[in-house]
């Protein structure tokens, strides 16, 4: 009797993790991940991004209101932005396409991740809708 209890007990608490793991919540940076963009239905927020040479910067989708099932993150200047920046491990990274430098993501919960390397300010947008823009400006 026992031993069902602690079975039943533990199935219950890994049902509870896989659920609150599918609950899509804002992700904050902390000094061991990169510094995070939380993308939400009327823009990114922050909407400029301010950051040193070198740094990661993780954009997290909360835009399934919007029934995106795919997010594009899309940089307009893709040749410079290519040069400017290096992929983080562990994330959806970015590919040059036609010009632009696009990163997919999940609707709900996807992430992409980018380290920029050479100051200057690279503005992007999401699925190319105007009010779904943003930059990050990289500074010395």
């Amino acid at each position: 009797m026992r031993s069902r209890r602690l079975c039943i007990t533990t199935l219950a608490l890994v049902l509870l993790g896989l659920l609150w793991g599918a609950i899509p919540v804002a992700v904050h940076s902390n000094t061991v991940h990169p510094t995070v963009i939380n993308l939400h239905p009327d823009g990114p927020q922050p909407k400029v991004l301010t950051v040193t040479e070198g740094t990661a910067v993780l954009w997290v989708s909360h835009l399934s209101p919007t029934k995106l099932v795919v997010v594009h993150l899309t940089f307009r200047d893709g040749q410079r932005v290519a040069q400017a920046t290096t992929t983080v491990a562990g994330y959806n990274s970015f590919v040059l396409e036609k010009g632009h430098f696009v990163g997919r993501m999940e609707g709900s919960g996807g992430k992409v991740a980018l380290k920029f390397l050479t100051p200057g300010e690279y503005a992007y947008t999401i699925d190319h809708q105007a009010h779904l823009t943003g930059t990050i400006v990289v500074q010395k």
